[in-house]
């Protein structure tokens, strides 16, 4: 079976899971190729574009800057299978689930809904639901992506659960210096970082010596690179994608600060056993799915409520993974390998149930 996987864009925390989804695919007779676009201009600032030397680059034509494009040429052809990000503002996206080739299937990988959508109900947000229905299978990234598929009559049989996370160390000695906090993830409206320089003022004020590390790119980088260069505790160290450089912050930390939207960065702080802190937020990813009491905390969605949690936290007043057990099999749930073998369950599946060979 020959499958295709298309992303609009490719972040440079996918290249581990497609090279070993690659190679495992390829012991299955399964040959998979990855085609990838380019970020938006509003995207290219996050500095998190991926680099592969297999996987095959397609030039995007965004209409005069829109969220609007169209592929130069189209999708490739010659694929039983093509997985699909579940977008409606790529044109081709469309054109393939409505006019698509005779004896070509095809899969959307995505959230099942988007969780940052201003209107659910939006005109957009329903065509979506469209699509998503049209599509033969779907690649959802954890049980809140399925549910939000169940919810709109999705069968459970046509979806695979994949469990969405990074590749990421595991297991680190921490070094225990309690008044450190750290913040990693792309610098832009959603993860609402005025918010979070307001918390870090106000937890400096009642301990001195706070120190908050931010690491990240983006639009409102500018305005942490200028807090920093005025402030004693507030230290910006731009994007960094090495691993290693990432694991040494986190070994530094007691916790990770992020009051606004919670993504992948939830994997890097449950395995590094940083607990996170955020806020009742409506516009979290579905990797929210993954916080709980043993590994982070959700505060009321007020500055005073979030800075109060983190202080409890720095303070030792609030502890997290206790519970071995529990972080134990949430480790299990998040590791990449099981995440590769759950995505080749599903294209094993649907190579046997289409008698694809």
């Amino acid at each position: 079976m020959k499958v295709c996987i298309f992303l609009r864009r490719l972040p440079h925390y996918r290249i581990d899971f497609f090279e070993t989804l690659r190679k495992n695919a390829y012991e299955e007779n399964i040959f998979l190729d990855v085609y990838f676009g380019q970020p938006r201009a509003d995207e290219i600032s996050k500095c998190d574009s991926g680099h592969n030397h297999w996987a095959k680059a397609l030039n995007i034509n965004y209409i005069n800057n829109s969220r609007i494009g169209k592929i130069a040429g189209g999708l490739p052809s010659g694929y039983d299978l093509v997985i699909l990000p579940h977008e409606a503002m790529l044109i081709d996206i469309s054109l393939e689930v409505f006019y698509r080739k005779i004896g070509r299937y095809i899969s959307f990988w995505g959230h099942g809904r988007n969780f940052q959508a201003n209107n659910p109900n939006s005109l957009v947000e329903n065509y979506k639901k469209i699509l998503a229905k049209k599509a033969d299978y779907w690649f959802s990234y954890n049980a809140l992506s399925t549910q939000s598929l169940e919810n709109i009559n999705i069968s459970t049989k046509k979806i695979f659960e994949v469990g969405n996370t990074v590749k990421f160390k595991q297991e680190l000695k921490k070094t225990h210096i309690k008044k450190n906090a750290l913040f990693i993830g792309s610098l832009y409206k959603n993860k609402r970082i005025d918010f979070l320089l307001d918390a870090a003022r106000c937890i400096n004020k009642k301990i001195p010596d706070f120190t908050l590390s931010i690491v990240g790119d983006g639009p409102e980088a500018e305005k942490v690179r200028y807090e920093a260069g005025k402030s004693n505790f507030i230290n910006y160290l731009g994007a960094i994608t090495d691993n290693h450089e990432k694991a040494k912050l986190y070994q530094k930390s007691s916790i990770v600060m992020c009051p606004g939207l919670v993504g992948l960065n939830i994997v890097e702080a449950i395995k590094t056993r940083t607990p996170i802190l955020t806020t009742i937020f409506d516009r979290h990813s579905p990797e929210i799915d993954y916080l709980n009491d043993n590994n982070g905390l959700m505060t009321d969605n007020n500055l005073c409520s979030y800075v109060d949690g983190c202080i409890s936290t720095l303070s030792g007043r609030q502890s997290f993974f206790i519970d071995e057990y529990k972080h134990r099999k949430q480790l299990e749930y998040l590791d990449m390998n099981n995440m590769v073998s759950r995505f080749l369950y599903g294209l094993i599946t649907i190579k046997e149930q289409q008698n694809i060979f």
